[in-house]
């Protein structure tokens, strides 16, 4: 079924839950420890300023979630093969990056923050189109309309902050982690079980 160890597989495919708990904990205490955030007029990456005393944490919470997205990506990549999804794991090295340079350093944290979103979207996109030949229509609709839908709903209307647009994609990211996530452990079981 794999090219490589399916132990290696399940360990980098249950970095998606690490990334989930990850991005869930720090984003909660940062927004807890600065009560002046709002979702309707700050972005997330406010959270991060050099003039927020805590903003290691949202930072090192980037960093961290970009890392285990990273290291998932692997078993991704690994389970949509023959399908290239080499974006994925870019994405996740462009959100790491956000964390390493928070909103003053203006065009690496600009250009990574667009490039996150944009990446993993086209990734589950592509990741759709593979899962409707392999005959999974029902993860593959989900992938392909809900990426192009996330995106829409990101962009078109008119949004008081970054914030609200920033979480819509994040959440629909996160939640096809967890989805996919699953999906390859199941089968990797399934598989054992099987053999």
């Amino acid at each position: 079924m794999y090219s490589k160890n399916s132990k290696i597989i399940k360990i980098e495919a249950a970095f998606g839950y690490f990334l989930t708990i990850s991005i869930l904990v720090t984003l909660t205490v940062s927004i807890s420890l600065n009560p002046w955030f709002s979702f309707h007029k700050n972005a997330l990456s406010d959270l991060g300023s050099l003039n927020v005393p805590n903003n290691y944490i949202f930072n090192f919470g980037l960093i961290l979630t970009g890392l285990a997205g990273l290291i998932f990506s692997f078993a991704v990549i690994e389970y949509f093969k023959p399908f290239k999804l080499y974006l994925l794991p870019l994405a996740m090295i462009c959100l790491s990056m956000v964390g390493i340079f928070p909103e003053e350093y203006n065009f690496p944290h600009s250009v990574s923050a667009v490039l996150f979103y944009l990446f993993s979207l086209i990734s589950i996109g592509q990741a759709g189109v593979f899962l409707k030949k392999k005959g999974d229509v029902k993860i593959g609709n989900f992938s392909i309309i809900g990426s192009i839908a996330t995106f829409l709903a990101m962009i078109v209307p008119k949004w008081g902050g970054l914030a609200i647009p920033e979480l819509i994609g994040a959440g629909f990211i996160v939640l096809w982690t967890l989805i996919i996530a699953t999906k390859i452990l199941k089968e990797i079981e399934k598989a054992k079980a099987g053999s």
